[in-house]
């Protein structure tokens, strides 16, 4: 579990090819959150934590139906259609959805861990 440093994916790619790559929770959190208050994207004070809201239905979907389900009602949702940018910013991390949604973690041993804050502590 990595927080997106690409230097450090591919050591353990490397050291441990068949290992399954996953980003940590807090740093995709942490990076989105970095994008919205990012000035340059011009997105309003009110519609930046309802946009993170967004992101955290498709993060913790129990099941890929319901991710499918909640990615459908999200890139349709007012909050997203009112700010294209940031509807392409959730696009590429949909396409990494993989490495970060909680359904793709039950059959790994992670242990409940969904952040390397304890591996980095």
């Amino acid at each position: 579990m990595t927080d997106d440093c690409e230097a450090e994916k591919k050591a353990i790619g490397t050291c441990f090819p068949e290992a399954v790559a996953q980003l940590c929770t807090f740093h995709v959190l942490q990076a989105t959150r970095r994008w919205l208050w990012d000035g340059q994207h011009a997105i309003p004070h009110d519609d930046r934590p309802q946009l993170l809201q967004q992101l955290k239905r498709l993060m913790y979907a129990h099941s890929v139906e319901q991710l499918l389900n909640e990615c459908a009602e999200v890139t349709r949702s007012d909050v997203v259609m009112r700010h294209p940018g940031f509807a392409s910013y959730l696009g590429h991390l949909l396409d990494r959805k993989n490495a970060w949604a909680f359904c793709f973690r039950h059959d790994l041993p992670v242990r409940g861990n969904t952040t390397n804050n304890y591996c980095e502590a």
